[in-house]
Order: C-alpha cells, then sequence, then structure tokens
C-alpha cells in the first residue's frame, strides 16, 4: 500500500475537507497535528521553502525513493492526487497477488 501522510492541524478547514475527500475515496491515511509536533512544523517549513502550508500531503509509493509531496491540494490537484494514490493502491495489490 502507499503511505500516505497528511499533516495539518484541528482549526484547518482546508484539512478537514482534503480528510473528507480522502475518507470519500476509501484512502487509508495517517495524519500529524503539526501544532503538537514542532519536528512536523519544521519540515513542512523546510518542504515548501520557507512557509507553513497546511495540509501538507506526503504520498510514497512502494518501490519509490522520492515522495510526492503537496501543499493545499484544492480542486483539480486534490482530485488527481486522489486519482494516483487509488491507482497506486490497485497496482501494488496486483503486484502482491502476482508474488503469491
Amino acid at each position: 500500500m502507499p503511505k500516505v501522510t497528511m499533516f495539518s492541524t484541528a482549526w484547518c478547514g482546508d484539512c478537514r475537507n482534503t480528510k473528507r475527500a480522502f475518507r470519500k475515496a476509501g484512502i487509508d491515511f495517517s495524519e500529524i497535528n503539526i501544532d503538537l509536533n514542532e519536528n512536523a512544523a519544521n519540515q513542512i517549513i523546510e518542504w515548501s521553502g520557507g512557509k507553513r502550508i497546511i495540509p501538507t500531503i506526503h504520498f510514497m509509493k512502494c518501490n519509490q525513493s522520492a515522495a510526492i509531496i503537496l501543499h493545499n491540494p484544492k480542486g483539480r490537484d486534490l482530485d488527481n492526487l486522489i486519482l494516483q494514490i487509488v491507482e497506486a493502491s490497485k497496482s501494488e495489490d496486483r503486484i502482491s497477488r502476482n508474488h503469491f
């Protein structure tokens, strides 16, 4: 399964919308509240070039060395991300079934 992590806060409306979209698509994800985790907040700032942008999505496909990182994806960008995650999940399921 691809690993999806959302960096968010409890008060962020865009974070709630993204979580809702992930759940609707059946995407499993972990969530890190950057208000409660200073290291995670600093990681967001590093990835974004100096800004604290939420939600930030870190998406790692199996068998890939580089992650996809998106800051506050909305609209078509969020739809495309969800499609990539769902397709990666299907692809990895097919691969794992073929190895047994």
